[in-house]
């Protein structure tokens, strides 16, 4: 049933919700403020690039009811949300809830497909080769302010906090290429933190600019053949995915890694339970 500007004057008294409709979805476009229970009226917007319409929805319960293809009972539905209720009273008791918030069309996975939450930004589990910590001071400095008027709602500052020095201090997961912890205490703090920060970078740069060579013993080209998961997340390894090696193009201080996997976000580690020097010197035997 199409309904004219004409046909709406009598119903402009009444609650309306009206709703909208694309690709097969249903969804709310306006919640009446007027909660009158059942005497709502339910409207459906339709449009093209030419025309518009609205259309009376008589029973929301059956209209919706091509979203639930599982239920072969009577639902009640939420306006706010478009949940099905098997009983009124559920309905009752959900409403005070959803007022809460604005209204939404809430999907929910379906059941055997993309219904399980997975992490999968494996990169981020791997280790940084360097990292800035730094911390900055502030004195808290009184500020002459006048008596708000206390028939007005404001906000009166009081205090304002000036920054008068920083430290940071540069850490690298090769120690030859840690730095000392850098203390500042004076004026333009800020900019002097800025500049800081770029002649950090191009240092940071430079080091990772001049990438060492992967040296692999007889061991560990071997567990890199013989491996068959992703050391990160565990799936296993298959003629599409092929090996790959890595490795810290930083220096071997730490422990040498070489690292088996799949580009670019996972990996499986093989490693040799030795400092940087002893596997060198094993490794120039070879």
């Amino acid at each position: 049933m199409l309904l004219t500007f004409n046909h709406l004057i009598p119903l402009l008294i009444k609650p309306i919700n009206v709703f909208g409709w694309e690709d097969g979805q249903v969804f709310p476009l306006y919640m009446t403020k007027m909660l009158n229970g059942s005497n709502e009226i339910d409207l459906l917007y339709l449009s093209d690039d030419r025309n518009s319409h609205y259309c009376w929805i008589k029973n929301l319960s059956r209209f919706l009811v091509h979203t639930h293809k599982k239920s072969h009972t009577k639902l009640y539905y939420c306006h706010r949300c478009l949940h099905g209720f098997i009983r009124q009273d559920l309905l009752d008791a959900h409403r005070p809830y959803c007022e809460r918030f604005d209204f939404q069309n809430v999907q929910y996975p379906k059941e055997g497909k993309d219904d399980i939450l997975r992490f999968k930004d494996y990169h981020k589990t791997m280790k940084v080769p360097f990292v800035i910590y730094a911390d900055f001071e502030a004195l808290a400095c009184k500020l002459d302010t006048c008596s708000p008027n206390p028939n007005t709602a404001s906000t009166t500052h009081h205090t304002k906090f000036e920054v008068c020095g920083y430290a940071y201090q540069v850490v690298c997961t090769n120690a030859n290429y840690s730095k000392a912890p850098v203390i500042y205490r004076g004026k333009n703090v800020v900019e002097h933190f800025f500049e800081s920060m770029f002649q950090e970078e191009d240092y940071i740069g430079n080091i990772l600019a001049d990438a060492e060579p992967l040296i692999m013993s007889t061991n560990t080209e071997k567990k890199f053949k013989d491996a068959t998961n992703c050391y990160v997340c565990g799936t296993m390894f298959s003629k599409t995915s092929g090996k790959v090696r890595d490795h810290s193009h930083i220096g071997v201080r730490v422990p040498i890694k070489e690292f088996v996997g799949l580009r670019p976000k996972m990996y499986s580690l093989i490693y040799d339970i030795k400092n940087g020097d002893e596997l060198l010197e094993e490794e120039k035997d070879c």
